[in-house]
């Protein structure tokens, strides 16, 4: 099932990919599309493509940041995503953070 929102996230490792696979799940339903900032380098924008083709969800690079100034600069890159998004309505992912659910499941 799609739903019509933008997910956004930084992807900064193709490890990361593992934890935006258990975000999908977690959430239940696929966003029309992913919108990531990523790490500069091929290594990492192969695995984000490589990821997308195999899971059919289109992914859009709205930027590149070396990790360690994504926490300083987040705001600019988040700006840069929104205006890739347009209308969307879009839900933040933080990679750095396992999604977790206790109680009722539905």
């Amino acid at each position: 099932m799609t739903t019509d929102f933008s997910l956004l996230t930084h992807i900064m490792r193709a490890e990361h990919l593992a934890v935006l696979d258990d975000w999908l799940d977690f959430i239940g339903h696929a966003p029309r599309r992913i919108i990531a900032v990523t790490a500069p380098g091929a290594d990492v924008k192969e695995s984000v493509r490589s990821w997308s083709a195999q899971k059919g969800t289109p992914m859009e690079l709205a930027g590149e940041c070396e990790s360690s100034l994504i926490g300083p600069s987040e705001t600019d890159y988040l700006n840069q995503q929104f205006e890739v998004a347009g209308s969307d309505l879009v839900m933040l992912v933080k990679l750095d953070t396992f999604p977790a659910r206790e109680g009722h499941e539905s």
